[in-house]
């Protein structure tokens, strides 16, 4: 590390923890807003796979509500509710624990493995995010919602070293605090209500390119409007992957640097 890194390190500690950490996401930011990013897309994108059973949940309540036989509804319903559980359940552990072995394996051999780690895994989660969203089959979206879910929680555990590297001993807790404030601000408290506001956007025609896209895809953008406003997750984590190259990009500039 050079003198003048430690010496501006020095004299940071003499400033409030909170007002460090807010100047370090400014001028750190190819190492945190990645992480931070990464973060609120994941809570929108764990959040829309339970919105993308919602509707077939709400498909069923619909025939059963024309037929008048509810009682066809509830077992139909409690078999959607255990195949998301288990998806999350088996996807979520996989993920995570795997990324974070693998991390720490490429770690030893590279300096930007983490950013590696999480650029690779949210490129790879594109694809089977867009098949869950527009396949019509139930094995064909089962089966893709569980790779999309496994490839996006891989970046869980090294976005998470990404972040305790960036900031010293002194102030993780706080940073880690900072951090989850902001991911569940930005994310999951917000997802859900701003998927809704863009499908009935779509439903009212009043925006012609996203139903254009939609169509594209095969989506009826009237009737399956919220399957075309959730086609926004696969370009957020495109963007998501683009910041993460990025910050593995910087990372081997610091280390050459020092």
């Amino acid at each position: 590390m050079s003198k003048a890194t430690t010496a501006e390190r020095a004299k940071n500690r003499n400033k409030g923890t909170l007002p460090r950490l807010i100047k370090m996401l400014f001028s750190f930011y190819p190492v945190l807003l990645p992480a931070v990013v990464v973060g609120i897309v994941l809570c929108a994108v764990i959040n829309s796979i339970g919105t993308i059973f919602l509707q077939s949940a709400l498909q069923v309540i619909s025939n059963s509500w024309q037929s008048g036989d509810w009682s066809a509804a509830r077992p139909e319903i409690l078999r959607l509710a255990v195949t998301l559980g288990i998806i999350a359940l088996l996807g979520g552990a996989m993920g995570t624990f795997g990324g974070g072995w693998l991390s720490d394996r490429l770690a030893r051999r590279r300096h930007d493995a983490y950013f590696s780690v999480c650029a690779a895994s949210t490129l790879l989660a594109v694809l089977p995010t867009l098949v869950a969203l527009i396949a019509d089959e139930p094995v064909v979206y089962l089966v893709a919602t569980l790779i999309a879910v496994i490839l996006l929680f891989v970046s869980n555990a090294p976005f998470h070293a990404i972040l305790l590297q960036s900031v010293s001993a002194t102030e993780r807790a706080t940073a880690v605090a900072l951090n989850i404030v902001i991911i569940h601000a930005f994310g999951d408290a917000i997802s859900r209500a701003a998927v809704g506001v863009l499908s009935d956007a779509i439903k009212d025609g009043q925006l012609p390119l996203f139903a254009a896209t939609g169509a594209a895809f095969g989506i009826d953008p009237v009737r399956q409007h919220l399957s075309v406003a959730l086609l926004i997750t696969p370009l957020l984590l495109a963007i998501s992957a683009l910041f993460f190259f990025c910050g593995a990009r910087w990372t081997g500039k610091r280390e050459r640097a020092v």
